[in-house]
């Protein structure tokens, strides 16, 4: 400051956010019309959000897309999901097949919606990779839907 004393200073990180086309409440989009919008809305969050850490922005519409898709049941243990929501929807966590920290895409084919204990176990387990890889062939057989 003026008087020579040294100051605290608050940093804040300013970063642009793309607004996403989103399917209205209540409006239903078929799976395809969904895919596409989470598609574009893809390439709009390939880099890490907030400062030093590794976080990673999931685009609304893809995880729109995930959540869609699964129509209420865990795509790991094909359970129903496990309670509802504040807003009456399936309670599932969406999952990056393949890490965003490594590189894996925020995008429709990299998505699959499991139950809280399957994405722990994903991450938490000791057969967490073999489990992954039986995720990625589960997302493969979906994805062939699409081309």
């Amino acid at each position: 400051d003026a008087d020579d004393n040294p100051r605290q200073e608050i940093r804040f990180e300013l970063q642009l956010v793309d607004s996403e086309t989103s399917v209205d409440e209540g409006a239903v989009a078929d799976q395809e019309t969904l895919r596409e919008l989470a598609e574009a809305a893809s390439t709009m969050n390939s880099t890490p959000s907030g400062g030093g850490g590794q976080n990673y922005q999931t685009s609304r519409l893809v995880r729109e897309y995930a959540l869609d898709w699964a129509e209420g049941f865990c795509q790991g243990c094909e359970e129903e999901a496990p309670f509802v929501d504040e807003s009456g929807k399936p309670f599932l966590e969406v999952h990056h097949l393949h890490r965003r920290a490594d590189g894996g895409p925020d995008a429709p084919e990299n998505v699959i919606a499991l139950c809280p204990n399957c994405h722990r176990r994903r991450h938490h387990g000791r057969d967490g990779d073999e489990f992954n890889q039986q995720l990625v062939e589960k997302a493969e057989e979906r994805n062939q839907k699409f081309l």
